[in-house]
């Protein structure tokens, strides 16, 4: 009687542990990580332009200015990224002294007393720059609807202008306050 009674726990026992195993083994299972073949496409890469869009567009940033411009030639193309990399090596520096200049208002503000006139100071300098950084973002816009054809800079015209946008969610924010 014994005997048979620990024949029924190791076989319970070994048929439970079975039941862990395959559950255990059907978990991972579901959680593996397809291959990249085996993904379905993304919806977004399913809506992308035809091909009369050039390859280089597609690597240019997806809000950019040039996106959505129907008939733009390589020359065009190569025009416009040339002007955008321009843009970038005059802003760079602007934005790294706005963060450095932000970092040392707040150590300002943080002291006591505060000492208004240094922060006032500072607040001057970043508006500044702030100004220098909208007027390069204005003359980059310009330099590339120069680029256009009529036909291309009405559509162009019709874009929101990125660095307009950035002022009206400031306004938006400050009203809600």
């Amino acid at each position: 009687m014994k005997t048979q009674k620990n024949k029924v726990k190791w076989m319970l026992i070994l048929v439970l542990s079975g039941i862990f195993t395959i559950g255990l083994f059907a978990q991972q299972g579901q959680g593996r990580q397809m291959e990249p073949r085996e993904r379905p496409p993304h919806p977004h890469y399913q809506q992308m332009p035809p091909a009369h869009i050039p390859d280089s567009a597609h690597k240019m940033h997806r809000n950019g200015p040039m996106m959505d411009i129907p008939g733009l030639t390589d020359y065009q193309m190569t025009k416009i990224k040339k002007a955008h990399l321009e843009h970038m090596k005059a802003v760079t520096p602007l934005r790294c002294t706005i963060r450095e200049q932000k970092a040392h208002l707040e150590t300002l503000l943080a002291t006591q007393p505060v000492e208004m006139k240094a922060v006032d100071q500072v607040a001057d300098e970043m508006a500044k720059n702030k100004a220098a950084l909208l007027k390069i973002a204005i003359r980059l816009d310009q330099e590339i609807r120069g680029f256009l054809t009529p036909d291309q800079q009405i559509i162009f015209d019709t874009k929101p202008k990125p660095f307009l946008e950035k002022e009206k969610e400031k306004n938006h924010r400050l009203k809600g306050k």
